[in-house]
């Protein structure tokens, strides 16, 4: 079977099975959209989520950040990981729009990027949630999936998100993108899937490895 035909037929079955899938981390604007992207990194969604009302709460623009000590900033995230080099960031974003004059958070990638603590990866994120997927952004559950089900074979997630794209390209990465995710936290995940369970175990070639294949293949 064709790349483009496997992924497609994975495209059809993860839309049945999922149907409508919304963004997992609480938001209501776009500047509170990427600092939630921008905390969840090395942590879970459900812990920024926790955070986030009373954060949001004391801080509801961009120059707030900027005007704030990095450990009051801190306090407020704590108890997520890297709460130290996400309050420093948090403060440089609001430094970042108070010295352009502005509270709107760009659209493009090149801008995005340009934003203390914004990397590629989350631009990208933060692209999709808005409904303006430039690129197919990969997080661990999407390279381990779509490296088991044979949609990419690169070494690193870079590489992948661009090979994922270009089978997914537009407003379809947005949700292929949310449902790789979600079939990783619910059945392939990383040391016990519930490969019986899958609703692509019928497409999935880890499915005819032998119990001692390699963990490389295995991802």
């Amino acid at each position: 079977m064709k790349a483009r035909e496997r992924a497609d037929k994975v495209e059809t079955i993860l839309s049945q099975e999922f149907g409508e899938l919304g963004p997992t981390l609480i938001f209501h604007s776009d500047f509170e959209c990427l600092v939630a992207i921008l905390l969840s990194a090395q942590t879970t969604d459900l812990s920024v989520n926790k955070v986030s009302p009373a954060l949001f709460g004391r801080f509801r623009k961009p120059s707030d950040f900027a005007g704030a000590g990095v450990e009051e900033i801190r306090s407020y995230i704590k108890t997520l990981g890297l709460s130290n080099s996400k309050a420093r960031s948090l403060k440089g974003l609001g430094q970042w729009f108070l010295e352009r004059g502005t509270e709107e958070v760009p659209h493009e990638m090149e801008t995005l990027v340009s934003i203390p603590g914004v990397g590629v990866k989350t631009a990208g994120v933060f692209l999709i949630e808005r409904d303006r997927p430039h690129s197919f952004p990969v997080d661990t559950h999407i390279f381990r999936v779509t490296g088991r089900l044979g949609l990419q074979r690169a070494k690193d997630p870079i590489k992948a998100g661009t090979a994922l794209y270009r089978l997914y390209p537009g407003e379809r990465a947005g949700y292929m993108h949310r449902a790789f995710i979600t079939l990783g936290r619910r059945v392939c995940e990383a040391r016990s899937p519930s490969c019986e369970e899958c609703p692509l175990r019928e497409l999935c070639p880890r499915l005819h490895l032998g119990k001692k294949a390699s963990s490389t293949a295995l991802r």
